[in-house]
């Protein structure tokens, strides 16, 4: 038994039990300094323009520009949508609001009782269609920017209501699942139990999910690093917005979660040309507005095998390759310069 767990202890990249437990005992050292660590949540007042049940459309846009066109931001299920709109000074948001198109993000909110067994379908026919509806004007088209999971939405909202869209943009957005399956077949048992319950599922469950795809001694060093760069109270504040961000838990619609675990993760539905919405298959190969795609690199949560599919079916395709992950991509310290501004030169030019 001891020689396995040296072993195992070894194959995590330590070169002995005293090495591993000195680990550990730093990042809890490390996870005490950031629950210590002060935190106010950046929340500036926010123009709300529509409310339709829990979702709610928010007007980032500049009241003194006159914008040509707008661009919709639709997040994730699996997180808040705020880290769009993080700090101040990392707000890819506010950032296009010198675009020539208003950015307006669709906020999902938590799911009340009418919407608890929401899927994708019941999202795009019930809360982006009415939005989409609100939204049109003649004279101002429409660009999708859909990020993560977000961008299943967009993708099927061009190909099913592709009225007044000109443009997509899809932020790390998944297509191919079959890294997933593997993985997934450890928490079979579990997903079953929460499906099978009629309690609220959380996103923390398909989040740490996609947790369990990195390395542990990832999720350890970056917390041990932050205590190293304590100090430093740029990096420091950065850090704790985006953790504190990654904690703040939302609620999942039981149709939502059944999608991702069961028609996305473990039959790869997408991929096979099976996904349906309103009894429409979906295909990217349908879509025929131009669409800007951002990979980020080093992303360990959609990671490059699962986007890149999307590039080979597109007909009007542009490409980004930020050197970031799945989050840092957004908020990070290059974000700016390898997708903020590439992002609004590409918005620019349609």
């Amino acid at each position: 038994m001891i020689e396995y767990l040296e072993q195992k202890i070894r194959q995590y990249g330590y070169s002995g039990q005293q090495a591993y437990i000195e680990h550990l005992q730093n990042f809890y050292k490390s996870l005490q300094d950031f629950l210590a660590y002060p935190y106010t949540p950046y929340n500036l007042e926010k123009k709300i323009l529509w409310r339709n049940g829990s979702a709610q459309l928010i007007d980032f846009g500049l009241p003194e520009k006159k914008y040509e066109k707008i661009i919709l931001f639709i997040p994730s299920f699996i997180n808040k949508s705020y880290i769009l709109d993080l700090t101040k000074e990392r707000s890819l948001l506010k950032y296009c609001a010198d675009s020539n198109a208003k950015p307006i993000l669709l906020d999902w909110g938590n799911p009340d009782k009418s919407e608890e067994n929401y899927d994708f379908a019941a999202y795009i026919c019930k809360k982006v269609k009415p939005a989409l509806e609100y939204l049109y004007s003649p004279e101002k088209q429409i660009v999708l920017c859909g990020y993560c999971l977000g961008g299943l939405v967009a993708i099927a909202t061009a190909q099913i209501i592709p009225k007044n869209i000109i443009g997509l943009v899809l932020l790390a957005t998944p297509w191919d699942f079959s890294h997933f399956k593997e993985k997934s077949k450890e928490f079979d048992h579990s997903i079953n139990l929460i499906l099978s319950g009629n309690t609220k599922i959380f996103s923390s469950y398909l989040r740490y999910f996609f947790y369990s795809l990195m390395p542990t001694s990832k999720m350890f060093d970056k917390f041990i690093q932050f205590s190293k760069n304590i100090h430093n109270k740029q990096k420091t504040e950065l850090f704790v917005s985006v953790e504190r961000w990654a904690m703040d838990d939302t609620v999942i619609a039981n149709g939502v979660f059944r999608e991702c675990t069961n028609d996305f993760i473990k039959e790869n539905k997408p991929m096979k040309n099976l996904w349906k919405i309103s009894n429409q298959i979906i295909k990217i190969s349908k879509i025929r507005v131009k669409t800007l795609v951002v990979i980020p690199t080093r992303d360990l949560i959609v990671p490059n095998n699962s986007t890149a599919p999307i590039l080979d079916l597109l007909t009007y395709k542009s490409l980004i390759l930020p050197n970031s992950g799945h989050v840092g991509m957004i908020i990070g310290e290059k974000a700016k310069k390898q997708l903020w501004k590439p992002m609004v030169a590409w918005l620019n030019s349609l």
